[in-house]
């Protein structure tokens, strides 16, 4: 296994790995973190696991211990929940905005 890219932020850290499958892990320490952080993690995957979005990354696993909050996603190029949900909300507001202006 051999880790190609690797970006820590304050909270969390990502890498890229390269093995038979390719992945992307995400990293929350738990040690120096909220509790809400964890939260937000766990729903994630929840969310990644369970419903299936075209080229949005599915959660494949979550391990758990007392010092790290693991989830390893399938790596595609694709695009970020958040990012899913950006544009989900910029159409709906925008069909809403011209439906009022041409109604």
């Amino acid at each position: 296994m051999e880790i190609n890219t690797k970006i820590e932020y304050p909270s969390i850290t990502l890498m890229k790995i390269s093995d038979d499958k390719k992945t992307i892990t995400k990293i929350l320490n738990k040690l120096n973190n909220e509790k809400i952080d964890e939260v937000h993690l766990k729903k994630e995957y929840f969310i990644g696991s369970n419903f299936h979005i075209k080229n949005m990354r599915k959660a494949l696993f979550i391990e758990n211990n007392n010092t790290e909050l693991k989830i390893t996603f399938e790596y595609i190029d694709g695009i970020t929940l958040h990012e899913y949900m950006k544009k989900t909300l910029y159409r709906y507001m925008k069909r809403l905005i011209l439906s009022k202006i041409y109604y």
